[in-house]
């Protein structure tokens, strides 16, 4: 049975396609018989002209980008699972990446891990108002 969270990722739609291109050539994924992930999305929303703040060079600047919003509720996210080192490990190598992550376990309370790397709040704050059952 095990332990179920219920996880959310922004990423600009560019980035979502490298993502899930990179996760699914990836031989340790193949070589692990990892369920493809990408193929079980709960949640999977395009949104055109998303707005978040970029500093470049000391000067703030509004980048408009499309996005997508995605993620699965239910899953078995652990550390050491292939598939979720993968992709936590792919948020984080991209220093240069807007993205937003949150997971939120089945236990609810005081089990959130939120990690971001953007300027700008607006592109953090999507929670989980999106109708998901959650777990």
């Amino acid at each position: 049975m095990g332990y179920r969270s219920s996880v959310r990722i922004r990423l600009t739609k560019k980035d979502y396609e490298r993502l899930v291109k990179e996760f699914e050539e990836d031989k340790t994924i193949q070589n692990a018989g990892c369920s493809n992930l990408f193929r079980q999305l709960d949640k999977y929303v395009e949104e055109q002209g998303y707005t978040y703040c970029e500093n470049i060079n000391g000067n703030w600047v509004d980048k408009n980008v499309d996005t997508v919003y995605f993620g699965w509720d239910y899953v078995k996210w652990y550390d050491g699972y292939e598939d979720v080192d993968f992709i936590m490990d792919w948020l984080v190598k991209g220093d240069k990446m807007p993205y937003a992550f949150t997971r939120i376990g089945e236990s609810m309370e005081g089990d959130i891990d939120m990690r971001y790397n953007i300027f700008d709040e607006i592109f953090v704050y999507f929670g989980f108002d999106d109708n998901s059952e959650g777990v």
